[in-house]
């Protein structure tokens, strides 16, 4: 979905974009040193943005909890509290951060973790999981390549676990690195307005689907 926005976006303004993909930190590192013009998508901090342009918000990256639609939990469907999830067995990805909340679970009760998101989707699907932390675009883009009839089986609970932005980056070694965003920045505008950026959401939205909102 992302690639597909980037993509719209500086095709609007005439310029056709090759991707190509890298282990993040070969990315950061290329695009740092002005091999490869941009990288995405990247949250803030304070170390990127000494040696990166950011652009404005492309998308929010959310992480949320999935499960068999089998499964009902109401009691996280409102708020996802500590109390509410200390009953659920909950499955992660090795190395991964969850947020503060999850991070006082695995404290008290123990994130059973994986040594990757397909594998723990093999967990959820097969029981030994009830529920199962990761990104939302994340998870339903490994869910697409599931089998129909397991792919079905599936939904997330439709609270965000943790929200932040996600941006496009360009270094500042790169050649032209002003222009390389502001074009981007033009695109993203000019696809928004005239509902390309829309139309790539919904071409992106597959059964199950609950979009997360952010637990106030």
């Amino acid at each position: 979905m992302l690639v597909d926005i980037v993509r719209a976006a500086y095709h609007e303004v005439g310029v056709e974009v090759e991707f190509k993909c890298f282990p993040w930190a070969r990315a950061m590192q290329q695009t740092q040193d002005g091999s490869i013009d941009i990288t995405f998508p990247w949250s803030r901090n304070k170390e990127r943005e000494k040696l990166f342009l950011y652009s404005s918000t492309v998308m929010l990256g959310q992480h949320v909890l999935f499960h068999l639609k089998s499964r009902s939990f109401p009691e996280l469907n409102q708020k996802i509290t500590l109390e509410g999830l200390s009953r659920y067995k909950v499955g992660g990805t090795i190395g991964y951060y969850y947020g503060p909340m999850m991070k006082q679970y695995d404290e008290q009760f123990g994130i059973e973790r994986a040594v990757s998101d397909k594998n723990n989707l093999k967990k959820l699907v097969r029981g030994r999981i009830d529920l199962f932390i990761a990104e939302f675009m994340v998870g339903y883009y490994l869910i697409s390549q599931l089998p129909d009839h397991t792919s079905a089986l599936l939904t997330n609970i439709p609270v965000a676990l943790t929200s932040r932005t996600l941006h496009l980056l360009v270094g500042k070694k790169g050649k032209n690195p002003d222009q390389v965003l502001s074009l981007f920045e033009k695109g993203l505008k000019a696809i928004r307005e005239n509902g390309t950026e829309k139309k790539i959401l919904e071409e992106n939205v597959l059964p199950g689907m609950a979009l997360p909102r952010v637990a106030k």
